[in-house]
């Protein structure tokens, strides 16, 4: 995961079914807008650095926090 955490060509990640408990810092990918994190052992997701997200897949996780949609605007 941590190869491409730093590129800012990305655009889509598929990170399900890794079995992830904690995401790093995505600041460096700043072009980023469709991320599944779908299966994974997330408990809570920052979404810092993310608010450019148009798609979003986090089913599967225990996640414990509600996610607030103001945080990410181009949310469809």
């Amino acid at each position: 995961m941590h190869a491409f955490v730093g590129n800012p060509s990305l655009v889509t990640m598929d990170l399900s079914h890794n079995l992830i408990q904690q995401l790093p810092s995505f600041s460096a990918c700043r072009k980023i807008q469709k991320t599944d994190l779908s299966s994974n052992l997330l408990s809570s997701v920052s979404m810092e650095s993310l608010e450019g997200l148009t798609h979003l897949r986090l089913a599967g996780n225990t996640l414990r926090h509600t996610l607030l949609a103001q945080r990410l605007p181009q949310l469809r």
